[in-house]
């Protein structure tokens, strides 16, 4: 009886072992996987591939009764031809890639173009509601550091920004902008608490900044 238990043993530990053994394998094997040289496998294969391609070619070759030398040079011809297509489309590749890049460097010119638009109407918008001289707006303007005024998400200018370019050539120049009272009659320019009366020359210089030629 105690043999008979013994041996139950005997085969649960042998078997336990075995197990063990052949986990140890597969986790060596799988550190073997991690090892392997991929660039290495790769040109192993592209070597493969070129000698059966050569064998098929050297056999349809003798098959159209050439000798051993024309066979060596219609291979030869052939190999120069596969690289003559690779290299053709490679340079198509290449052209196609660099009218890719002129099409993407216009698009791009032309959103900054059009954004420079957006930011210089609400610049002259807003010159115009600081009551900058009319005469002046466009000097103002060219002045102001707007060159890296962008547009919100909603693609609208910085209106705060704009504002504070504007005010920075202002401050810098008083003079651009229109002056009040009665002692400044005769001035060109917007008058604050005038009379009715408009101001001479007034709707012809907001005319000719908004290119209007009614």
């Amino acid at each position: 009886m105690l043999d008979k238990q013994e041996g139950v043993l005997d085969t649960a530990n042998e078997e336990a072992t075995a197990e063990q053994a052949g986990g140890d394998g597969n986790q060596e094997a799988g550190g073997n996987i991690k090892q392997i040289d991929m660039a290495e496998a790769e040109r192993i294969a592209t070597e493969r591939e070129e000698r059966a391609t050569r064998g098929a070619l050297t056999s349809y070759f003798k098959q159209q009764g050439l000798s051993e030398e024309e066979v060596k040079q219609a291979l030869e011809a052939y190999k120069a031809r596969q690289a003559e297509t690779k290299a053709a489309a490679r340079n198509d590749l290449t052209q196609l890639q660099a009218q890719y890049d002129a099409l993407e460097k216009e698009k791009q010119a032309i959103m900054v173009q059009a954004n420079q638009r957006l930011v210089r109407s609400e610049a002259m918008m807003q010159a115009l509601s600081m009551q900058i001289r009319p005469d002046r707006v466009e000097h103002v303007i060219r002045l102001a550091d707007l060159s890296a005024i962008g547009l919100d998400e909603q693609g609208q200018p910085d209106q705060a920004a704009i504002s504070a370019a504007l005010e920075q050539v202002v401050s810098t120049i008083p003079e651009f902008k229109a002056s009040s009272g009665a002692d400044e009659e005769g001035k060109p320019g917007f008058k604050i608490g005038a009379s009715d009366q408009q101001q001479p020359g007034t709707s012809e210089q907001i005319a000719k900044i908004f290119g209007n030629t009614e």
